[in-house]
C-alpha cells in the first residue's frame, strides 16, 4: 500500500515496523511468556484487534487526554488496563492452541464469547457515533473489555 502511495520498499517497510513499534513489545512478552513462536503471537495478538479495536481504543483515549494532566494520568491508566486484557486474552489464546492451531483456537474465543465481543463491539460503535465522546467513555469501554469472563475465559 506504501509502496504504491510511492514509498520505495525499504521506506514502506520501515513505516509499516513503526506503526507496530507499540505492539512489538507486548507481542515479545507473550512470545517468552507463552513459549509459542513469533509468529503465533503476533496471528492472535494482532489477530485480536479484528474482534476488539484495540488501536482505535488506544490511540482516541491517548488523543482525547492530550491537554489535561489529570486526564492524562487517567488515559496511561486505561492504556495499560487495555494492554493487560489484550495480553491475557491473547496468552489464554495461544495456551489453548497447544491443543489445537491458533486459527482454530481464535475460532473457539470468538464462538464462546460471541455475545461478550457484539457488547463491547456494540460500546466501541456508540462511543464512535458520539460528538465529542469523553473519558468516561471509554473508561466504561477499557472497563468492559477487562471483565473476568472476556480475559480469563477457558477457550
Amino acid at each position: 500500500m506504501h509502496e504504491s502511495a510511492g514509498l520505495n520498499s525499504e521506506s514502506a517497510e520501515q513505516l509499516v515496523t513503526f506503526r507496530y513499534v507499540d505492539e512489538l513489545l507486548p507481542m515479545a512478552a507473550l512470545a517468552r511468556e507463552t513459549g509459542a513462536s513469533t509468529e503465533a503471537v503476533g496471528t492472535v495478538y494482532l489477530g485480536l484487534a479484528e474482534e476488539i479495536d484495540f488501536p482505535w481504543l488506544r490511540t482516541n483515549v491517548e488523543t482525547l487526554a492530550a491537554e489535561d494532566h489529570w486526564d492524562q494520568r487517567a488515559a496511561k491508566i486505561l492504556i495499560a488496563r487495555l494492554e493487560q486484557a489484550r495480553s491475557r486474552i491473547a496468552s489464554n489464546v495461544i495456551v489453548a492452541a497447544t491443543e489445537a492451531t491458533i486459527e482454530d483456537a481464535m475460532q473457539r474465543f470468538r464462538r464462546k464469547n460471541a455475545v461478550d465481543l457484539s457488547r463491547i463491539r456494540n460500546i466501541i460503535a456508540e462511543i464512535r457515533a458520539a460528538e465529542s465522546p469523553s473519558l468516561s467513555a471509554f473508561v466504561i469501554a477499557v472497563d468492559t473489555v477487562n471483565e473476568p469472563q472476556i480475559t480469563e475465559a477457558i477457550i
